[in-house]
């Protein structure tokens, strides 16, 4: 009994100390706040500093940034390799490519799609046993040689495979990262944004409501795009 009395005084005393010092800290903080707020911007003179070097150190090195980091050019390939999310020296055309040339791709519309919708079906009912899964790629016993040019084309979109999200949609399918990044990236990749000019600028904001500056503006855009067409 007497050792159950010793605890219980000394588990008082415990909850003592420990509300002196919550009401210690929680006025060290109001007076902390106040401070602050009396203070204004001053108060937070060092945090800004601090976050005005961290900004400017991350503009530096972006500004010197040359190259790609593997993860970037990963997420490239996923995105815009058509039907081809990895590429080596043994195995330049991929699974998913070869299956799409040689058993999705038809010499019409209609006998592509009809492909297209067996080859889904085939996988929603037979999974890891399906066609698709099941196909191989041609691999080569050496290293053969893949170009600059074989590369970029790699990671990059041009109007073969511009918005072809099936081909993204079959690069990811057993990826664990969601799709939705890999689409908005392949979408991104081949927009062009044309600045006719600037609102804020009130000489520039009255020509574009001038319906014969706008003839202009649609004229240059066209011939600029047929010079594009007609350069390739």
């Amino acid at each position: 009994m007497r050792g159950m009395g010793r605890r219980a005084e000394g588990m008082d005393i415990g909850r003592e100390e420990m509300s002196g010092g919550r009401l210690l800290w929680g006025k060290g903080w109001i007076k902390a706040r106040e401070r602050a707020a009396g203070l204004g911007i001053k108060g937070y003179l060092w945090e800004l500093l601090v976050l005005l070097c961290v900004a400017g150190t991350l503009c530096f090195f972006a500004a010197r940034k040359e190259g790609y980091h593997m993860d970037e050019l990963l997420s490239f390939e996923l995105s815009n390799a058509e039907f081809n999310p990895w590429i080596v020296s043994t195995q330049p055309v991929g699974r998913l490519a070869k299956f799409v040339r040689e058993e999705i791709r038809g010499e019409s519309f209609q006998e592509t799609w009809f492909n297209l919708v067996s080859t889904m079906r085939d996988v929603a009912y037979h999974r890891g046993e399906s066609r698709l899964l099941q196909y191989k790629a041609d691999v080569y016993p050496e290293p053969i040689w893949i170009s600059a040019q074989q590369f970029k084309e790699y990671i990059t979109v041009d109007e073969r495979d511009s918005f072809n999200y099936l081909s993204v949609y079959f690069n990811v399918k057993d990826d664990p990262h969601p799709p939705l990044y890999y689409l908005l990236l392949h979408t991104s990749c081949p927009i062009v944004i044309v600045e006719c000019g600037f609102l804020s600028n009130w000489e520039e904001a009255a020509k574009l409501k001038d319906p014969s500056y706008q003839d202009q503006l649609a004229w240059g855009i066209h011939m600029g795009i047929l010079q594009y067409l007609n350069g390739k």
